[in-house]
């Protein structure tokens, strides 16, 4: 089959031998059942395994194993709104900006790092992080934006694992509004793309931050376009203002979501 099955079938000879085979095909249910059918996966798990007690216990195994969701997005397009929704149905939120903030509160070594490559007039009189002045040196010095993200993106991504090795759960949603512009090199199963109009992602930028009308096109233009993301995306919500349609289509994706791992 082509696509993302081609590979998973490849790796599926090389992983699905020795003692840890059943966890191996178990992984690999699950990013069949993520990325396509489930009659996919059954026609290969009937090929490498002949004992229907050994079929069950690699989708028992895969049922115990979390589905990753990627949430991604431009600025100002809805994420923050999309993920407290999911929350609110029980979904587990892991937000990578949020994570972001705790690694540079006054006294932690991230904060240090920033300082002392950016200088300490980047920290405002109370030692806290001044965001608005950071923002605008990333915005106008992509080097700088580099080096920002060389210091922060390895502790992001450790503390990312670390909360995820800690979940019993279906499946869980973690926030990365720069999956694009990362490389889109995560180990996740699913790509959720919250999407929004340019009109009202800077509308909403100039209402939120206080930005003028070229602050905001400026922080829209410093980020990957809608087109890259939707070409990464395996479902997508548009949130165009319309906030019962928004709840409804997050209800639906929870719903899926849960299907997929059996729940």
């Amino acid at each position: 089959m082509a696509g993302p099955f081609q590979g998973l079938q490849r790796s599926s000879r090389r992983l699905c031998r020795g003692p840890s085979g059943a966890a191996a095909r178990a992984r690999l249910y699950v990013a069949f059942l993520a990325k396509g059918p489930a009659i996919a996966f059954k026609t290969r798990l009937d090929s490498y395994s002949h004992s229907g007690s050994e079929r069950y216990r690699i989708i028992r195994i895969a049922h115990q194993i979390v589905l990753k969701v990627a949430l991604t997005g431009g600025i100002a397009s809805g994420k923050t709104t999309v993920s407290r929704l999911f929350a609110a149905l029980g979904a587990p939120v892991i937000d990578t900006d949020l994570i972001a903030r705790e690694l540079v509160e006054p006294g932690t070594p991230a904060l240090q790092q920033i300082a002392q490559h950016f200088g300490p007039a980047i920290l405002l009189p109370d030692g806290s992080l001044d965001r608005r002045q950071l923002r605008a040196r990333i915005f106008e010095h992509p080097d700088e934006r580099r080096a920002l993200e060389a210091i922060l993106h390895p502790a992001i991504r450790k503390e990312v694992t670390r909360r995820l090795e800690k979940l019993h759960t279906h499946y869980v949603i973690v926030v990365i509004p720069l999956l694009v512009e990362s490389g889109n090199d995560w180990d996740l199963d699913r790509v959720l793309l919250v999407d929004a109009p340019e009109a009202r992602q800077l509308e909403r930028l100039m209402r939120r931050d206080g930005s003028s009308a070229s602050e905001a096109r400026q922080a829209l233009n410093a980020q990957a376009g809608r087109t890259q993301r939707q070409a990464i995306a395996d479902d997508v919500v548009l949130n165009d203002g319309d906030a019962a349609q928004l709840e409804s289509e997050v209800k639906a994706l929870d719903r899926y979501y849960r299907n997929l791992v059996g729940a």
